[in-house]
């Protein structure tokens, strides 16, 4: 597969993906939040979400196919960051590189932003490789958890 794609925020359009893609069992096993998300509840949470300005939702897409979601949550000078792949996309090695692609498109938004974080399961076996094959450093284990963290360069 050409990981040749695009990085765009997301739209009302891809609401239905996403909520697909968190629902997936696979993705569910690796959560947080164990438990399946009703469509009224996704739906209130993403519109709330895109018009948020501490929050930005972006898709990964090639000229056919949406490969995955990525989603910055701003708090002061740092943002969470997780990732989560179409389920027909994974095992093609696009995660990486779309983690990355994601937070050169972030880091243009929001030049202020001076660290990102993320969680991750302890269980999580490829989230905890694209992490940390995209800089993020890991600095704390707590229940079962993985944190990380990625320092980014400030424009000047």
């Amino acid at each position: 597969m050409v990981k040749n794609f695009l990085i765009r925020q997301a739209t009302e359009s891809d609401s239905r993906n996403i909520f697909e893609w968190r629902n997936d069992l696979l993705t569910l096993g690796m959560s947080h939040n164990k438990k399946t998300i009703e469509w009224k509840t996704h739906i209130d949470w993403f519109i709330n979400t895109l018009k948020s300005e501490n929050s930005l939702i972006l898709i990964c897409e090639n000229n056919i196919d949406k490969i995955g979601v990525v989603r910055f949550d701003i708090s002061n000078i740092n943002a969470k960051v997780s990732i989560n792949l179409n389920p027909g996309m994974r095992g093609k090695n696009l995660s990486k590189e779309c983690l990355i692609k994601s937070i050169k498109f972030f880091s243009k938004k929001f030049p202020k932003i001076q660290r990102l974080e993320a969680e991750v399961s302890n269980d999580n076996i490829a989230s905890k490789k694209i992490f940390t094959g995209s800089g993020f450093e890991k600095y704390k284990l707590y229940n079962n958890n993985i944190y990380y963290k990625k320092y980014l360069l400030l424009s000047k």
